[in-house]
């Protein structure tokens, strides 16, 4: 089957040319070989496996360029739906060829979004596909390594797929790195999962009072309430959220209410003498500035 294959296209399947491709490969006949392996993974219902192929068929013909490409591109897309060892497998055949530096490897997959500790992984991985992440991920998380921490904690997701805290602490480590805008999409993916975490809305609601979008932050507030926080520990919050809104009466009320639980009374009366002042109440606002000087 060579050129002829566009006289009846419709007549083939993905595994007739899957075989044609590991033909002309046998024969040496690249060129026709890629085209067929090619037309084989654009026609197969199952693309993972065909591609997964096309790497095998590649690699055995030591058509290097070719295959680095197709694994280039596909890295994320491969990560995601190997399981760990075979993902690894391609690695190592990927890092084999490629004539690059280390660094310049763990680049290539931190700019995909596959964990750049991989490359100095693979190897281990591939001998023991046994071993668990889940603890290299909260040590380095302790000792504030937040980007060894997401890579770890992707390599452990990939052996516990449902894990609270292994998601959680990836929201943590963007917000660590102040990268909020991949933070608050972490905790949506946590509140979306378990949608009764408190402990994720009131996080959440942090990070989103740093992104600027305090009517969001105060929702999230109010969630982490519904779900079981202590409503003293979010009033401080709303109340900060509302003042950035320019809400002033209602950032009264919530500085009010947290007067009685607050750990830094004189911020607290500063920044309702500041309200008052705003909404032209510059009575109470001499109080609270009264207030504030006895601490």
């Amino acid at each position: 089957m060579g050129a002829e294959i566009f006289d009846d296209f419709s007549s083939y399947t993905a595994e007739d040319f899957l075989k044609s491709a590991t033909n002309l490969f046998a024969s040496q006949n690249t060129k026709e070989a890629i085209l067929h392996i090619d037309l084989a993974l654009t026609m197969s219902n199952n693309r993972l496996d065909y591609l997964t192929k096309k790497l095998e068929l590649l690699h055995g013909a030591k058509c290097y360029d070719q295959y680095i490409l197709t694994f280039t591109v596909q890295l994320k897309n491969l990560f995601d739906q190997l399981d760990l060892p075979e993902f690894c497998k391609f690695l190592g055949w990927y890092i084999d060829m490629f004539a690059v530096t280390k660094n310049m490897l763990i680049s290539i997959l931190n700019e995909t979004q596959v964990p750049g500790v991989l490359v100095t992984l693979y190897k281990e991985i591939l001998k023991n596909p046994v071993v668990q992440y889940d603890t290299q991920a909260y040590h380095a998380f302790a000792n504030k390594n937040y980007k060894l921490a997401l890579d770890f904690s992707q390599l452990a997701l990939k052996q516990i797929p449902i894990s609270l805290d292994l998601l959680l602490l990836q929201a943590r480590c963007y917000s660590e790195l102040k990268d909020y805008t991949n933070s608050i999409a972490y905790y949506d993916k946590v509140c979306n999962m378990f949608p009764t975490d408190k402990h994720a809305y009131l996080e959440r609601g942090h990070i989103l009072y740093l992104s600027g979008l305090y009517l969001d932050a105060i929702l999230s507030f109010r969630l982490a309430v519904n779900y079981g926080y202590d409503e003293r520990l979010c009033l401080e919050a709303i109340a900060s959220c509302y003042y950035e809104e320019q809400d002033y009466n209602l950032a009264i009320a919530y500085y009010k209410r947290y007067v009685p639980y607050s750990t830094d009374l004189k911020m607290t009366h500063e920044r309702l003498a500041d309200c008052y002042q705003r909404v032209d109440n510059f009575r109470l606002a001499q109080k609270h500035i009264k207030l504030a000087k006895k601490y």
